[in-house]
């Protein structure tokens, strides 16, 4: 490593481009550390630990200060979002672990560097770490299928596999049969659903020395379904391993917030998904009396939609339509976010839907409240503005602001000025509190309001999705422009404004 030999470059005064700026910053601060006495090196600490920053440089590795560290990860954000359609695709701290290594691999390629003399380094090496970034990055990203358990219907509904958008969910019979017999050990995995097999001894086959990846395949199959019914799966390509889980959770749980949209908020509760914020199978509280004894108490959570036989595939039938302009919204976006660059329209929609679905399960009324005013904002665009909002909403319905829509003669902007003002607003910035506080029937109205505010935008959005339609690449103004289109639809089909009391 060459050793720096004079005083700073003028050429920081000069106006560069934010990465070559970066660069700079870098390799000096690099360079005037290992000028100084080794005890000196060691006094700078990384927060949290014992150690200098470096920066690995081959098979060795160079001393920096925080402020040369910090702008590798600076530099590493700067090239996440470029191009765009790596944003969502690996993450912040892969991108910033290959940063590191990556200047490493370019300081080595310039072993003469005088940072006194050579005026003109900084270009030409952000150009060879901008190669050497890329050559870190290959390999990272895999194509996967992500599979997440569920329960969906009861078993003897013997409902078929559906798709909504990019999820199928699956009976887990038939996903058994959606696998490779080549790859995984299907026998295996039947016999301890059938229970000739245990888990135990699957589990010592799994991992003896003779055991085949099919094997252990197997195993990790039964411990990931365990008990559950039906298996959602979703192709995630081109992704890092951990982005991949995250996006496939991430649509498996809005594909479950369309069903719940289409369900009775009792039969939505029913709904589990693995690793959501859904109940649990059950809940188990331990407790005293005023003598000291011990008790303990046990909630069952009954998970799967039942009923009469045919019941499941009735609702799959009749629900159908709207099914499948939903699975249009989210397949858009679903390519929209491996792109790197969503549609407005269908991000409001998407983010509306998602806390809803929080709100649904929420157990705590005022943070349903605060919940569902999020959703209800963000598809309206109100931006707090309650005339917006009830403009906008009533257009959704079709209706004026002033129509009356409850039987005790509620006005639907007064509906939404209890629901936003009074209940979300109040709420979020400490005007009214409510942490233990029941607000039963606010929350009753607030999930009227945003479910049957969700509904009325799946067939308009989906419809101008199918049309590439100008308006879903607008980048602001957007819902005002969609309000017509919502309006018009709204007027065709009847749609209906909130006037329900019934608890989520």
């Amino acid at each position: 490593m060459a050793k720096k030999s004079g005083g700073p470059r003028t050429a920081r005064d000069k106006a560069m481009p934010p990465i070559e700026t970066l660069i700079e910053t870098i390799v000096e601060e690099a360079w005037r550390v290992s000028n100084l006495p080794l005890a000196d090196q060691m006094a700078e600490k990384r927060p949290g630990s014992p150690f200098p920053p470096s920066i690995p440089v081959g098979m060795a590795q160079i001393h920096t200060s925080n402020r040369g560290f910090d702008a590798i990860g600076k530099l590493a954000d700067l090239y996440r979002f470029e191009p765009p359609s790596l944003r969502n695709r690996i993450s912040k701290e892969t991108y910033a672990k290959a940063a590191l290594f990556a200047i490493g691999d370019s300081i080595i390629g310039f072993p003469d560097l005088q940072l006194s003399t050579d005026a003109d380094w900084v270009a030409p090496m952000a150009t060879l770490f901008k190669e050497k970034l890329a050559a870190r990055l290959v390999n990272t990203t895999k194509n996967q299928t992500q599979y997440i358990p569920c329960h969906i219907f009861d078993p003897d509904q013997k409902v078929p596999a559906f798709k909504i958008g990019p999820v199928t969910f699956y009976p887990r019979s038939d996903w058994l049969r959606s696998l490779d017999a080549g790859v995984v050990r299907i026998d295996l995995i039947r016999k301890v659903w059938k229970g000739s097999l245990s888990t135990e001894e699957l589990q010592k086959d799994a991992f003896s020395g003779r055991s085949a990846d099919a094997v252990r395949g197997a195993f990790a199959a039964v411990k990931s379904v365990g008990g559950h019914f039906w298996v959602a799966a979703v192709k995630v390509p081109d992704h890092e391993p951990i982005q991949s889980t995250k996006k496939g959770t991430m649509l498996v749980s809005l594909a479950m917030d369309v069903l719940s949209l289409l369900l009775v908020p009792t039969d939505s509760a029913r709904l589990l998904m693995s690793g959501g914020q859904h109940a649990a199978f059950s809940e188990r509280s331990l407790f005293s009396n005023d003598q000291g004894k011990l008790f303990d108490r046990v909630r069952i959570h009954m998970h799967g939609l039942g009923g009469p036989p045919g019941h499941a595939k009735k609702f799959l039938k009749g629900t159908k339509k709207l099914l499948d302009a939903a699975g249009v919204i989210i397949s858009r976006y679903d390519t929209d976010a491996a792109s790197g660059r969503s549609s407005r329209l269908v991000e409001r929609w998407i983010n509306a839907l998602h806390w809803y679905g929080q709100a649904l399960r929420e157990p705590s009324d005022f943070m349903a409240l605060v919940k569902y005013g999020c959703a209800m904002d963000i598809l309206t665009d109100g931006t707090g503005n309650l005339t917006q909002l009830a403009a906008r909403t009533a257009a959704a319905f079709g209706i004026e602001p002033d129509a009356v829509v409850t039987k005790d003669g509620d006005k639907l902007e007064t509906i939404i000025s209890r629901v936003f003002n009074e209940g979300r607003s109040a709420l979020a910035h400490g005007s009214d509190f409510g942490v233990l506080a029941e607000k039963g029937d606010q929350r009753a109205l607030a999930y009227d309001l945003v479910h049957k505010l969700l509904l009325s935008f799946i067939e308009p959005l989906a419809a101008i999705i199918k049309e590439s339609h100008a308006m879903l690449t607008l980048e602001k103004d957007e819902v005002r422009a969609f309000a017509g289109r919502l309006k018009s639809f709204a007027k065709g089909t009847g749609a209906k404004a909130p006037a329900g009391k019934r608890r989520p």
